[in-house]
């Protein structure tokens, strides 16, 4: 994951991406996944499955992760790049919103905590993965 635009750095996350293979979130805990624009997945698997309405920021997080907290294996492909636009002006909500209380508050019950909670139904525990999620989650953009 590349940034274009206003900066052509690579995003927080793209450390992952040393390698193409298989990982498995159970082992490699701290390669998350926040982005659904930039996944593929068998069509079997997502048939009738659309992202939640109603969630103020991190739906994608929150779609991509409801995936993989039942089957924790992602492959990576390290050769492909994906572009991921960051505005040079202020009108990006992703880029603005970590000014906003709201985001906090709204992304910590729409998507962290929705993601714990379903872990620990599922597990009674909150999987490596998922707290790794939701300890960085706010921090990187």
């Amino acid at each position: 994951m590349k940034f274009s635009e206003a900066s052509e750095n690579y995003h927080p996350l793209d450390y992952k991406f040393d390698k193409t293979g298989v990982v498995n979130l159970t082992e490699e805990y701290n390669c998350i996944y926040q982005l659904a624009s930039s996944t593929f997945f068998k069509s079997s698997l997502i048939k009738s499955k659309y992202l939640e309405e109603g969630v103020f920021s991190g739906e994608d997080t929150r779609y991509v992760n409801n995936f993989l907290i039942l089957n924790p294996i992602m492959g990576l492909v390290k050769e492909a790049i994906y572009y991921y636009r960051r505005r040079a002006d202020p009108s990006s909500t992703i880029q603005s919103q970590k000014h906003s209380k709201e985001f906090y508050y709204k992304t910590l019950n729409d998507v962290e905590y929705y993601l714990i909670n379903k872990s620990i139904s599922l597990y009674n525990k909150t999987t490596p993965f998922i707290k790794f999620l939701s300890d960085t989650m706010c921090f990187i953009d």
